[in-house]
């Protein structure tokens, strides 16, 4: 299906700067999906109340691209009551 596009969700990973295998395994996802010619993936990020939007979207989109689609949502709990959210797996 071409229109298949792949879904990452992380939850309440922080993505510290020191944490390189992390950081690599996205990089070879990325060479993969590249390789393979399929799109770019959708990523949902849930994060804490204190993580910052803005540096776990940056680190995202370095990774996947400046066009990648990233929803940043602040909570599990609000992760799973979100139609948005669940309106993003229905179509992956």
């Amino acid at each position: 299906n071409p229109l298949r596009q792949d879904l990452i969700i992380i939850v309440g990973y922080s993505f510290p700067s020191a944490d390189y295998h992390v950081g690599r395994l996205f990089r070879v996802s990325n060479m993969i999906n590249k390789g393979n010619k399929r799109h770019t993936p959708t990523i949902v990020y849930c994060g804490g109340l204190k993580d910052s939007c803005d540096d776990k979207v940056r680190f995202i989109r370095n990774v996947y691209g400046e066009g990648s689609s990233v929803y940043f949502i602040r909570l599990f709990e609000n992760l799973v009551k979100s139609t948005e959210y669940n309106n993003i797996v229905r179509l992956t």
